[in-house]
């Protein structure tokens, strides 16, 4: 399972039918906790799909989430 947050960040998800798990990648890399330095991995994804807009005269590119 792959996902955009924007235009500029990928997401991933694979799952591991021997754990059970989905284990998190982002570009393409494993995504870990920083303190720990283990990879996350998560037995439920939930994706939402939501109406996005950039904020009108916003110089920082900040969107708006509905």
């Amino acid at each position: 399972m792959m996902g955009r947050y924007n235009n500029f960040t990928h997401v991933a998800y694979k799952y591991d039918s021997q754990t059970k798990l989905y284990s998190c990648y982002l570009e393409e890399e494993p995504h870990a906790v920083r303190e720990s330095g283990e990879q996350i991995k998560t037995s439920n994804v939930i994706v939402i799909y939501a109406k996005q807009l950039l904020i009108p005269g916003d110089k920082a590119g900040r969107i708006n989430i509905d």
